[in-house]
């Protein structure tokens, strides 16, 4: 092989570190967007469930009510 050829290939192979090294940069980026991501939507369910019981509390509790008034007005129906 000839000295330019050696030259050649170091170049090669230094052209090809900085591009592995190019894309593991790109590659651990787009893990820790991906990580982000990943906590964000949990978040967003645990906030969602969150306010699914809080939502459950208002419905049994309008339910409990509607079952109370209607007892009173059957009362007051029969004490008329």
């Amino acid at each position: 092989m000839a000295k330019g050829d050696i030259r050649t290939l170091k170049e090669q192979l230094e052209e090809s570190r900085k591009d592995a090294l190019e894309y593991m940069v790109k590659y651990d980026n787009a893990m820790i967007d991906l990580q982000e991501t990943h906590v964000k939507f949990a978040e967003l369910i645990s906030r969602y469930r969150e306010l699914e019981n809080y939502s459950r509390g208002w419905k049994s509790e309008a339910k409990r009510l509607i079952e109370e008034m209607e007892k009173i007005k059957a009362i007051n129906y029969r004490a008329n």
